[in-house]
Parts: C-alpha cells; sequence; structure tokens
C-alpha cells in the first residue's frame, strides 16, 4: 500500500508531497549502514519511523499532513518533533485500526520506547549520529518542568521550570545548521578518542573529573583536550543546574548557563559570531539571568532565561545592535513555555 505525506512548514520550497510505498526495516549489514529513502530530506525522517514501526505489518496506508511552527535547521528540534508526532500518529492509526477491527487493546510503546525508534530513524535513515536527548524530551516533557536526562541509563526526572515572574526568550540568528555535515560527527569522535586514552574503552566520558582530565594533559592532543574538558564540566554544571532549579535559584541557573556558553564556543567550538553576539547583547541586560546557544550549533538559536519584564526590552536592544556577518534570513524571537510533550490531540474514530 501507498502513503503520501505533504508538509506546510514554510521552508520546504521544493518538495512539499512525498509518496513512498510502506517501508519495511531490512536487516543492517553494519551498525554505521545508512538506508536510503526516496524523495527530499525531510521525508527520510518519516519514512524512517515509519519503517521501524512496521516491522509486523501492522501499519496500513495512510495519508498525512504535517503542520509546524517549529523553525526548521534552528537547531530547535524541529527533526525530533518531526519523528515523534509521526510516531504518535502511527500509534494512533494502529489503535484505531485495531478497534475497528473488534480487537479493542492498546497497540502503543512507552515513551522512551517510542523516543528510541525516533533517535533510530535518525541514526539509520536520515544519517545524523544524534543522541537521544531531542526525542526524550519531545515525548516525556512535562508542562511547567524542565526535563532531566542521564544519557547513561535513558532515566529521566521531572524538574521545576515554572517561575511566574521568568521567561524563556529563544531566539533565531536567521543561520540554518546542517548536522549532516560532519561537525558533529567529529566532535564526538574526538571525545571518544579522549575517553579511550583515559582508560574508558567504552569511550564515553562519564565519571572523569576534571582533575583526572589535567592529570592526563600530556597524553591528550590539544583538541582532544578541549572537547573533553566541555564534555566533563558539561555534565558537571547540568548536575548544578538541576540543584538550583529545584531551589528555584535562577541566578545560579543563569550563570551556568552563561559559562556553558563559553564553553560550547571556546572548547567545543560549535558557536560562531552570530551566536556570540546575540548571547553577549542579551547578557548585558541585569535582568537577564543566563544566556547560551542551543542546538547543534553553526547558526540556529539561542535561549536566555530573563524576568518577565525584560522581553521587549532585551528584544529591542538585540534588534537594534545585532550584526551578522553575513546575510542570512530575518531573525525572530519566540517566547518559549515548558510545555507537554507529544500526544493525541483528537483520536481517530
Amino acid at each position: 500500500g501507498g502513503c503520501r505525506v505533504v508538509t506546510c512548514a514554510a521552508e520546504e520550497k521544493e518538495k512539499r508531497i512525498v509518496e513512498f510505498d510502506l517501508p519495511t526495516y531490512p536487516p543492517p549489514r553494519t551498525e554505521q549502514e545508512r538506508i536510503p529513502t526516496s524523495g527530499p530530506h525531510w521525508s527520510s525522517y518519516v519514512q524512517g519511523v515509519v519503517a521501524l514501526m512496521n516491522k509486523h505489518g501492522n501499519i496500513p496506508p495512510f495519508d498525512l499532513a504535517v503542520a509546524t511552527n517549529v523553525p526548521i535547521g534552528s537547531g530547535l528540534s524541529s527533526s525530533a518533533s518531526l519523528e515523534v508526532a509521526v510516531g504518535k500518529f502511527v500509534e494512533e492509526l494502529c489503535r484505531s485500526r485495531h478497534a475497528s477491527e473488534g480487537e479493542g487493546r492498546e497497540h502503543g510503546m512507552s515513551g522512551k520506547e517510542l523516543a528510541r525508534v525516533c533517535q533510530e530513524a535518525e541514526h539509520r535513515f536520515a544519517g545524523v549520529p544524534c543522541g537521544a536527548m531531542d526525542q526524550m524530551v519531545s515525548v516525556l516533557a512535562k508542562e511547567g518542568h524542565a526535563l532531566f536526562l542521564d544519557c547513561s541509563n535513558l532515566s529521566t526526572r521531572d524538574v521545576p521550570l515554572d517561575d511566574p515572574d521568568s521567561a524563556i526568550l529563544v531566539i533565531d540568528s536567521g543561520y540554518k545548521h546542517e548536522l549532516v555535515s560532519g561537525e558533529y560527527e567529529n566532535r564526538k569522535n574526538t571525545a571518544e578518542s579522549a575517553a579511550r586514552k583515559l582508560g574508558r574503552s567504552s569511550g564515553k566520558l562519564r565519571g572523569v573529573t576534571l582533575s583526572e582530565l589535567q592529570a592526563h594533559r600530556g597524553e591528550l592532543s590539544d583538541e582532544e583536550y578541549r572537547r573533553a574538558r566541555h564534555v566533563v564540566s558539561e555534565i558537571q554544571r547540568t548536575d548544578e543546574a538541576v540543584q538550583a532549579l529545584e531551589q528555584r535559584d535562577l541566578l545560579s541557573f543563569g550563570k551556568l548557563m552563561n559559562d556553558s556558553h563559553k564553553s560550547l564556543d571556546e572548547d567545543f567550538n560549535v558557536s560562531c559570531g552570530e551566536l556570540n553576539q546575540l548571547v553577549s547583547l542579551a547578557q548585558q541586560d541585569p535582568d537577564v539571568y543566563g544566556s547560551r546557544m542551543t542546538g547543534g550549533g553553526f547558526g540556529g538559536c539561542t535561549v536566555t532565561l530573563l524576568k518577565k519584564l525584560a522581553i521587549e526590552r532585551v528584544t529591542e536592544h538585540i534588534k537594534k545592535h545585532y550584526r551578522p556577518h553575513s546575510k542570512g534570513k530575518n531573525t525572530s524571537f519566540i517566547v518559549a513555555v515548558p510545555s507537554s510533550g507529544a500526544g493525541v490531540i483528537k483520536h481517530i474514530n
């Protein structure tokens, strides 16, 4: 049977309608093997999720329309949101089919299972070796909370982020990033190389301390050291950030955001002039707690925690002083609200 998908995303100027046969998931020959799909790149996320969820051939043919207000290629998890939305749609489609056939039982998977399926779809079909964070929060987020994710075991905890006098301002630099270009994978490989030189055969830096890293600095290249220093210090900052939010200490949390951006820029080298400008301009306001880049870097967005009363002032200050180095799309501003993850709005009858 055939499937037809149309996207309403404004960024997709070329091919907005894609048709494909219901895919099945062929066994991979190697872990790194990418499975080709037909159609534009955005459709590989859709086809990947459908293929992985169709291992048992239970999915009926469908027509699907995709509407979005998430900026694409801006580091705001647009690919994960598409994957998770498609996964929820497929679950609902199968539930409706089984209900109509009188089976009357649920065929859903847990939120974590769905997130892992979507992550695998991005690896195998879109060719992006991403972590599980974007997919996990897209599924598991809780209104008024941040999600603390421990990637060593995929455990999660909801952390309050609901101060009535503060807000989250997302600023799109106007410059598109592209993770598939290989920069993400380069950094991942360098960090894993550093971990192995530090005696971690798993290639993971979890559990390495800054003092241990410093003691073995001579065994690492300068690039390995800086990449590892970012990862190790960012893990420490994340733990401290959870404590700060649980204690309603936005001043400390904001400082951790600032420190994180500095590390992303200087040690991980994934920021750029436009992002650094936006962060610096935001930090000039006394009612801003903290600001940092978000997403994969090399363009995309910054995220700023600030007092609500400062939103308009900070926005106007940035509009007046932001000077991108080359012409991109217009800078845009989004006041983001910690909201619930993906779900069904209306059941299919």
